[in-house]
């Protein structure tokens, strides 16, 4: 398997499991958003992958202006 094949299954795995984790709960949006903080103190890769899949759903309102 190529990188890139690699990397779009896991950002469509990261896709399905956020809507799924928003579905199940009001909470989800803040789970994630605490992961992802929790991520970026070290150098992970499958930070970008987050970013891709779900990056832009997890901003706060006023962080689009």
């Amino acid at each position: 398997m190529s990188d890139e094949e690699y990397e779009t299954k896991i950002v469509k795995l990261l896709k399905h499991a956020f809507a799924a984790d928003l579905n199940a709960g009001p909470h989800a949006r803040d789970v994630w958003r605490r992961a992802r903080q929790m991520l970026q103190q070290g150098d992970h890769y499958i930070l970008v992958m987050v970013d891709s899949a779900v990056g832009p759903q997890m901003k706060r309102w006023w962080q689009f202006w």
